[in-house]
């Protein structure tokens, strides 16, 4: 981390949550924002260990032990291209550096935060670039091999483009173009790889860094929703990869905003101010020769604000001050009408 910028608290982005939220954004607020991660499914752990293993493959260092061995080894063999041997020197950003099996240079990094200057955090990711100028790698697992991404996909991918302007920003002068590799692995049937690679020019990788801003600045104002029922989502991507982990959720937040919401982060406008409750002997009225008095209007707002268990008893109280009016004028007028006869 760079000890010049100031980082938000809290937010550290990678490819991944880009492309989640691009798929839906309610998806990507149930899983990062929320903390609903779904179950890690056995495709999940099948690509988990295959990157541990190839990254092992990468250093030098003996593969993983796992069931799948026999797979990821014959799978590594269309790899040896991307393979290092251990070096001594470091180059630039203190990336290994190593010769590969056909002499070339190749330069490795494992685990990333080069991009770490954006307004909105810290970028994290994993890298296997290497090449001429300038070489992005990544490992995928699919079910069969027809689902890999042709050189035209490859070539406008969110996550190798965004990898690659992460290392080639930080050199001197910028790359002319960047290499960007598939190394996908099917996990089902037979054991099969294919290495899949298309050269983009570093204009497309800057336009791609821009768009990638762009969602950042999206994704930011995301955080400031408190509903998930208010995230926009996107039924384009509820079936995408065997359908979407969160779709009972998002059902539920869909009928009740209520739901799954995040709470107030400032506690203070949760707070209400409770109504003093007016004393029972602020409605008595004092008398003057025997004679009740009127209410004045200080008694009068006093019971307006009392809660709202006191307002019956008020209004028979109000009723009964009222019939105890009339009756003194009543008596005020017989007793004018007395006098006069009396005259």
């Amino acid at each position: 981390m760079r000890p010049d910028i100031e980082y938000p608290p809290g937010h550290i982005y990678s490819v991944s949550q880009i492309k989640n939220f691009l798929l839906c954004n309610r998806l990507w607020f149930f899983d990062k924002i929320l903390g609903f991660r779904s179950e890690t499914t056995a495709q999940q752990a099948f690509g988990h260990d295959g990157h541990t293993y190839f990254e092992r493959v990468l250093k030098g260092q003996k593969p993983l032990k796992t069931k799948h061995k026999a797979r990821f080894a014959e799978a590594a063999k269309n790899m040896q291209r991307l393979e290092v041997r251990p070096a001594d020197v470091e180059r630039v950003l203190l990336v290994p550096a190593g010769k590969s099996f056909d002499g070339q240079d190749r330069y490795v990094v494992m685990v990333i935060d080069y991009i770490d200057h954006t307004p909105y955090g810290i970028f994290r990711g994993r890298l296997d670039p290497g090449g001429y100028d300038l070489e992005v790698g990544d490992h995928k697992t699919m079910r069969d091999l027809r689902w890999a991404l042709s050189e035209n996909e490859l070539a406008s991918d969110v996550q190798l483009l965004t990898y690659a302007w992460g290392v080639g920003n930080q050199k001197d002068p910028k790359p002319r173009a960047v290499r960007v590799t598939h190394h996908a692995v099917q996990r089902e049937g037979a054991i099969k790889s294919k290495m899949t690679s298309a050269v983009v020019q570093w204009s497309d990788v800057e336009r791609n860094w821009s768009k990638v801003l762009e969602v950042l600045d999206r994704m930011d104002k995301a955080r400031l929703i408190r509903s998930a029922g208010r995230v926009k989502k996107n039924l384009f991507g509820c079936n995408k990869f065997g359908g979407c982990p969160q779709a009972e959720r998002c059902k539920v937040a869909q009928r009740d905003l209520r739901q799954f919401t995040l709470p107030e982060t400032d506690k203070t406008v949760a707070i209400k101010t409770k109504k003093a409750k007016t004393p029972k002997t602020a409605i008595n009225r004092p008398t003057t020769k025997g004679k009740p008095v009127k209410a004045n209007k200080a008694n009068a707002k006093l019971r307006g604000k009392a809660k709202d268990e006191d307002e019956d008893e008020d209004e028979d109280e109000d009723e009964d001050e009222e019939e105890e009016e009339e009756e003194e004028e009543e008596e005020e007028e017989e007793e004018e009408e007395e006098e006069e006869e009396e005259e």
